[in-house]
């Protein structure tokens, strides 16, 4: 219990790991121990029943079964409604999120992490390149588990379930739904083209970016997949929208003010603009 409280309540961590290059500290001997044998000796000893993952501790792979296999997340944030798995994962949420302190700086850029293991993510996903984790549904492969499963939930189980705050679409993750909201709802176009002779200006960055690659750079590297056609696009995503509008004949994005249909969303605004505005 005392434990407890002086790594909890008071926040105390005194006592230094062992290993000479490592700065990491910790609230009780215990604790400290156990990362020496996890981290610096490589020595995990408990392996889920499920699938077969090793860690250093029972409770560990107890809460990896939960939060992975079982999908279970009991512990609700303090600030908000927002569901977590432990109350540490809760805790590191309310720092990062509703305090808003992230003090653990990436050793190759100025971005800044509420935790060293999202730093240490960071670096090897954006910096290192190291894609080691395959997705367990296809061949694709990613930087960590957490974004494989996310990848695994959005493209090969159709996951949506977070509502536009605006409207009654239907989004896999809140952050694709706060850029729906900016750019459909809001009409924030705040991202200028790095072009330098263009002035076009987009909701975000990957829309720029996607924008100079297929208008400045000339690159359109997705062709159709349709037999009959040989037509390139410059992303995946404007590939299976022309599949869906010329090959399949689909409009089932229905205009804000009218009965008309479209294929895309960017034909029903554009729609709109010119007809009702």
């Amino acid at each position: 219990m005392l434990s407890h409280v002086k790594a909890v309540h008071e926040g105390i961590k005194d006592i230094e790991c062992e290993h000479p290059d490592c700065s990491r500290t910790f609230s009780d001997q215990g604790n400290m121990l156990r990362h020496f044998k996890a981290v610096h000796e490589g020595i995990k000893d408990f392996q889920c029943t499920d699938c077969g993952k090793m860690f250093d501790t029972k409770n560990h792979m107890l809460q990896h079964v939960k939060a992975v296999h079982d999908g279970v997340k009991d512990v609700q944030c303090t600030v908000c409604e927002k569901m977590f798995i432990t109350k540490q994962v809760m805790l590191q949420h309310v720092k990062a999120v509703h305090e808003g302190i992230k003090d653990f700086q990436c050793t190759d850029c100025d971005k800044m992490f509420d935790t060293k293991n999202h730093m240490l993510q960071h670096v090897k996903a954006v910096h290192d390149g190291v894609k080691d984790v395959q997705c367990t549904e296809c061949d694709k492969m990613f930087s960590t588990g957490a974004y494989m499963r996310k990848h695994v939930k959005v493209v090969h189980d159709g996951v949506k379930e977070v509502q536009c705050t605006e409207c009654e679409k239907m989004f896999t993750t809140k952050q694709v739904m706060v850029k729906h909201v900016k750019a459909i709802h809001d009409c924030i176009k705040d991202v200028k083209c790095d072009y330098p002779d263009c002035s076009q200006t987009f909701s975000d960055k990957w829309n720029m970016q996607k924008h100079v690659k297929a208008v400045h750079e000339g690159i359109k590297d997705f062709e159709c997949d349709h037999s009959d056609c040989n037509k390139k696009f410059s992303s995946k995503t404007n590939m299976l929208q022309h599949v869906k509008a010329v090959h399949n004949g689909i409009k089932d994005v229905h205009c804000t003010t009218c009965n008309k249909t479209f294929s895309t969303e960017s034909d029903m605004r554009k729609h709109v603009k010119a007809v009702h505005d």
